[in-house]
């Protein structure tokens, strides 16, 4: 196997992490940020996570003993993409009520999605280390010089040619779209904020943004050129930056306390 795609898992790595980390130091450490909120928008996603993939293993089982049409393959993605959006927005909007509380500021909202997201990315950051852990390990197996059985050794085999398909520029393009996440996934939680100044639409608006935005991006990743995908993660940072930055109180303004509305 290519070394470059040691290189891929390793680029890809620090650009998931690297990101979040980046903001972290420019917010808590340069701006004197809370960073305790980062760290309740992590609580939250892990929490999330475990109801949304406890879910997703329940649906798989289901179909463990047939194989989906792809007309159900494509209702499964935009159900646990509505899933997916729910669960993500409503605890966001709990955690601003039983965690931040009256600190729902627009700096705040930030962080909050900072955390969110930045334990998502810390997550596939793992992943991508490990991975060129697992390339490096395998390239380095010789069948000649080992004690493993015949059926160790051709499943040893069976792993380095499944790895040999993987594009050495594809870990690297999961890197970047995670870093991309970060800014929607702040983008989220600022709007979710919204709730609790402007109106409880804003919450549904977050919940339908979002299921809407993970089952095309779903849909694109399965069913089209794999470009697809990042293009279109792209474009939606884009948006979620100018949304991020729309609702950012006007410089020297106060924002207002909303303890009141919690």
């Amino acid at each position: 196997m290519s070394n470059l795609l040691i290189l891929g898992y390793i680029l890809g790595g620090l650009i998931s992490i690297g990101v979040p980390a980046a903001l972290a130091y420019v917010l808590i450490l340069r701006e004197r940020m809370d960073w305790a909120i980062v760290a309740f928008g992590a609580l939250v996603f892990f929490a999330v996570e475990i109801v949304r993939l406890t879910a997703l293993s329940e649906i798989l089982r289901s179909f463990s003993e047939s194989t989906p049409s792809p007309g159900t393959l494509i209702a499964i993605l935009i159900l646990l993409a509505g899933a997916g959006g729910l669960l993500q927005e409503i605890g966001r909007y709990l955690g601003y009520i039983f965690l931040i509380k009256d600190r729902k500021t627009w700096n705040n909202a930030v962080l909050f999605g900072l955390g969110h997201g930045g334990l998502d990315a810390v997550i596939v950051a793992l992943s991508a280390f490990a991975g060129a852990v697992n390339v490096i390990s395998i390239n380095a197996f010789d069948p000649n010089r080992t004690s493993l059985s015949p059926a160790e050794i051709a499943n040893v085999l069976q792993r380095k040619a499944a790895l040999s398909q993987i594009p050495w520029y594809d870990p690297l393009v999961n890197g970047i779209e995670q870093a991309l996440l970060i800014a929607i996934q702040i983008c989220f939680s600022v709007v979710v904020l919204q709730a609790f100044v402007r109106g409880k639409i804003y919450l549904q608006w977050a919940v339908l943004g979002h299921a809407a935005f993970a089952a095309i991006l779903a849909y694109l990743s399965a069913y089209t050129f794999r470009a697809a995908g990042p293009i279109f993660m792209a474009a939606v940072a884009v948006l979620a930056v100018y949304i991020t930055l729309r609702f950012r109180p006007e410089v020297g303004s106060r924002e207002p306390s909303l303890s009141s509305r919690s």
